[in-house]
């Protein structure tokens, strides 16, 4: 008898720690559930908890923007920056237009041949489409104020290339 009683403490102290670690409210009367951290976010009240079926969808962000890494060599999404520069980067991308900065040069020209993020073999001197250019030697984005073919003369403020 004494190892039915063991069993059935087991299970008790089991089924405790499973409703411990679902997240549940300390608050008397909260029915929300467990919120996602970062851009998905769910609000699941208790009737429907029981109901989910189905993959988890997430919502993807098209505002982040397609940022060279001068130390890597190549493009990556930026998940996390501000001032003009990246802290946290993601998958790796190609600019939009192929307009690229060769690091070699310091000279913007139209990427021929992208593989990984970084450009395998350049082209003509390009302008790149908007006013928020790399800027190589502060390492970091800033506004051009006075663009040119292949890069900028005079740049100004930090920006935000996204």
């Amino acid at each position: 008898m004494h190892l039915a009683g063991s069993l059935v403490s087991i299970a008790v102290m089991v089924l405790s720690l499973g409703l411990v670690g679902c997240g549940g409210s300390s608050r008397a009367g909260d029915k929300s559930g467990p919120k996602a951290v970062g851009s998905a976010r769910a609000s699941v009240d208790a009737t429907s908890k029981a109901a989910a079926t189905g993959p988890v969808e997430y919502a993807t962000s098209t505002s982040q923007a397609c940022m060279l890494h001068q130390e890597a060599g190549g493009h990556y999404l930026c998940l996390s920056g501000a001032d003009g520069q990246c802290f946290h980067y993601g998958a790796v991308c190609e600019p939009a237009d192929s307009c690229t900065l060769e690091l070699s040069s310091n000279t913007y020209k139209v990427c021929k041949k992208f593989t990984e993020g970084a450009c395998q073999e350049f082209g003509a001197a390009c302008k790149p489409k908007g006013s928020c250019l790399y800027d190589p030697g502060q390492r970091r984005y800033r506004s051009c104020a006075s663009p040119k073919l292949g890069g900028c003369s005079e740049f100004g403020t930090t920006c935000d290339p996204s």
